[in-house]
């Protein structure tokens, strides 16, 4: 029977179990609307630093609401080695879990797609049907990560207000950074001077914040491709088009150095501000780390012959974490490393190959 006609019973079984121990019987998730399914298992070095922050989020909204307001119940798939590895690991945690049954866990994964821990599948609690299936682009924990307890009951109505909050705050940022209400000081390599990331963000079109942990040894290379695509782009598009500031976040350990880093490029910013780090928290949606690229562009509200329009005032280019893998893969390519940009060199690289295909049918590898 699939997911979508199963009964509740039929896909976790008649009993789950607390963490101590005791048994409840899943009938008594009928009063809820949704479940949310957690596979983890402690060998998973993702799954321990992801856990603590579900279990307080949950521990959180289940005491901070009326018991029949409660929508979402989270419980915990074991991908763990072990029984006594999962009642340990259980133990942790502030929620439910499926008994330790490692072949029937692993099934209830490939049932609902899950390729990798930790992940977190939403099912409605009545029909078994999995909840988000036409919108991968939701992701739960990272919504948990951002908003810990708040972001729950994680039913869709309420992604749709956390996203609506997330877009207001993100416009806000974006018009303090813009304004100077945020206060951020740029180094300038050529000169050694000091200047406010405004003045950067007016004399360039586009400006790439990139997060660094200052571990040369290990990103110099990466950093290298970074100069090189930056200066092709400017080569392509014009000097003042697009310029990349290196940003010290933490330091990886204690040989890392953000100086060393912040050679590749035209500036950087080694000692962060509190209001900027938290202005990049805002920005990402979730907690910050090296390697990300934050792309600010400064429009002036033009409409362009194909009828889009694009509001004055400064715009983040997409998820930071994308937008690094656009700038990394195809580098001067997808400029500016928006997801139209990828799309439309995506459609001419395939235009390309069919067009190859068609003048040469026979050869094989392009079929």
């Amino acid at each position: 029977m699939s997911a979508t006609t199963a009964s509740i019973e039929d896909i976790l079984g008649p009993k789950i179990v607390t963490n101590t121990g005791e048994e409840i019987e899943t009938t008594s998730l009928s009063s809820k609307k949704q479940i949310i399914i957690y596979f983890s298992a402690h060998w998973c070095p993702p799954c321990r630093n992801f856990t603590p922050k579900l279990a307080k989020a949950y521990k959180e909204y289940i005491e901070g609401s009326e018991k029949d307001h409660n929508e979402t119940t989270v419980i915990f798939c074991s991908w763990d080695n072990s029984d006594e590895e999962f009642s340990e690991y259980h133990k942790e945690m502030t929620f439910p879990a499926l008994p330790f049954d490692p072949s029937k866990n692993q099934e209830l994964g490939e049932k609902f797609g899950v390729e990798g821990i930790p992940s977190m599948v939403a099912i409605d609690a009545v029909t078994g049907e999995e909840i988000f299936t036409d919108d991968k682009a939701v992701d739960l924990r990272a919504l948990v990560a951002t908003h810990g307890s708040t972001a729950f009951p994680l039913s869709p109505d309420h992604i749709i207000k956390l996203k609506e909050q997330a877009e207001a705050k993100t416009k806000a940022v974006l018009k303090d950074i813009d304004s100077g209400s945020i206060e951020v000081a740029v180094i300038e390599k050529l000169s050694e001077q000091e200047k406010p990331l405004t003045d950067v963000l007016s004399q360039h079109e586009y400006v790439g914040l990139l997060i660094g942990d200052g571990n040369h040894a290990f990103m110099s290379d990466f950093f290298q491709q970074a100069s090189s695509t930056m200066l092709e782009t400017n080569e392509k598009n014009g000097e003042g088009c697009f310029k990349l500031v290196y940003v010290g976040w933490a330091l990886e350990d204690e040989e890392s150095d953000h100086s060393k880093c912040s050679t590749h490029f035209p500036y950087s910013i080694p000692n962060i501000s509190d209001g900027l780090q938290s202005a990049l928290r805002d920005l990402a949606g979730e907690e910050v780390h090296s390697p990300m690229l934050f792309i600010l562009h400064r429009s002036k509200g033009l409409c362009k012959l194909d009828g889009t329009c694009e509001s004055a005032g400064l715009h983040l280019l997409g998820d930071p974490m994308e937008v690094l893998m656009r700038f990394y893969r195809h580098g001067v390519e997808a400029f500016p490393w928006d997801a139209t940009s990828e799309s439309i060199l995506e459609a001419r690289k395939e235009a390309r190959i069919n067009e190859l295909k068609n003048k040469l049918p026979n050869l094989e590898f392009l079929k």
